[in-house]
C-alpha cells in the first residue's frame, strides 16, 4: 500500500495484495468482500488500493431498496428525465484504457437478488443491456470491491467468487499510530485515554454507534484546539459526546464529565514522549 496508509487488518491488506495479483489471469472479475463494523477501514483500503495501482475509483454507495438497474442506469443531474450509463456500464469501459477499481459499498442494504445479478456479472467478465447491447470488461484491469456491515449476510454464492474477510478493529498500537500521523501535536497520554475508552465502548454490544478511527482522530484535533479555552467540565462533555454521540448510548458511559476534562486536562498538559 502507500507510504502513508498504515494496514489496521493485515489478513484485508493481504486478501487486496492476492486479488490484485490475478487480476487477468482468469476470465473471470477479481473480487474483494470486506465485511465488519462501521468505520474500521473497508471503503477506506479500497480507495487505498485505486490510489496504489493508480486505477479510476468507480464508487457506488447502496441504499435500501435499491435495484440492480440503478448500477446499469444512472439520472442526469441536468435532466433528471434523461438516463445516462450507471457504474457497471462506465467501470467496464474505462477498463478497456486504463486500470479501474469499482467499489460498491454496503452491499448489505440491496437486496438478495443484487448478489445474484452481480454474481453473473463476475463470472462471465460480461454485462449484457438491451440498450447498450454487450459490454465486456478487461478482467486485467478492473478490480471490484463489496464492502459490507451487518444488515444481512451476503448469498453463498458471491461469497465464493471474493475473497472474503470480517475486518477488525485495528490494534492499540496500530491505531496510536494512526492517530499520531492525522492527529499531529496529540500527546501519547491524551492518545491512549481516547483509544482505551473507544475499545470499551466497541466492546459493548449494547452501543449502537461505535467511534472509529478517523472519529478519534478528529477528537483529539479539537480536544486540543479547546484546551486552554473552556472548562474541565465543557471539555469532558465534549469528548463523551465525540465518543458517544447517540444520546441511548450515553447511559453506557459511566464516568462523570468532570472525571474525564480533568483526566483529559492533564494528558493535553503531559508533553508528548519521542514525537
Amino acid at each position: 500500500m502507500n507510504q502513508h496508509y498504515i494496514a489496521t487488518d493485515p489478513v484485508a491488506t493481504w486478501a487486496v495484495e492476492n486479488a490484485l495479483q490475478e487480476m487477468g489471469k482468469q476470465p473471470a472479475l477479481s473480487a474483494v468482500l470486506l465485511d465488519g463494523p462501521p468505520g474500521c477501514g473497508k471503503t477506506f483500503l479500497a480507495k487505498v488500493t485505486a490510489d496504489k495501482i493508480k486505477a479510476r475509483l468507480v464508487y457506488f454507495q447502496c441504499f435500501p431498496g435499491v435495484a440492480k438497474s440503478e448500477l446499469i442506469f444512472d439520472r442526469d443531474l441536468s435532466d433528471r428525465n434523461k438516463l445516462i450509463e450507471g457504474v457497471l456500464p462506465v467501470a467496464i469501459r474505462l477498463s478497456l484504457q486504463q486500470k479501474v477499481a469499482l467499489v460498491i459499498d454496503e452491499l448489505d442494504k440491496a437486496q438478495p437478488e443484487m448478489d445474484s445479478f452481480l454474481l453473473g456479472f463476475l463470472n462471465d467478465n460480461l454485462l449484457y443491456v438491451p440498450q447498450l447491447g454487450e459490454l465486456r470488461a478487461n478482467a486485467a484491469q478492473l478490480m471490484v470491491f463489496f464492502t459490507k456491515n451487518d444488515r444481512r449476510e451476503v448469498t453463498e454464492p458471491l461469497m465464493r467468487r471474493c475473497r472474503c474477510v470480517t475486518m477488525r478493529w485495528p490494534t492499540v498500537e496500530v491505531e496510536d499510530e494512526i492517530l499520531k500521523q492525522i492527529a499531529p501535536g496529540s500527546t501519547e497520554a491524551l492518545r491512549q485515554i481516547l483509544i482505551s475508552a473507544a475499545n470499551k465502548i466497541r466492546e459493548n454490544p449494547n452501543v449502537q454507534k461505535k467511534p472509529s478511527t478517523p472519529e478519534l482522530a478528529r477528537l483529539a484535533r479539537d480536544l486540543r484546539a479547546m484546551g486552554d479555552t473552556v472548562s474541565d467540565l465543557i471539555l469532558g462533555r465534549y469528548a463523551i459526546n465525540g465518543l458517544v454521540p447517540r444520546e441511548s448510548d450515553l447511559r453506557h458511559f459511566t464516568e462523570s464529565a468532570y472525571y474525564w476534562g480533568s483526566s483529559i486536562r492533564e494528558a493535553l498538559n503531559e508533553a508528548s514522549s519521542g514525537e
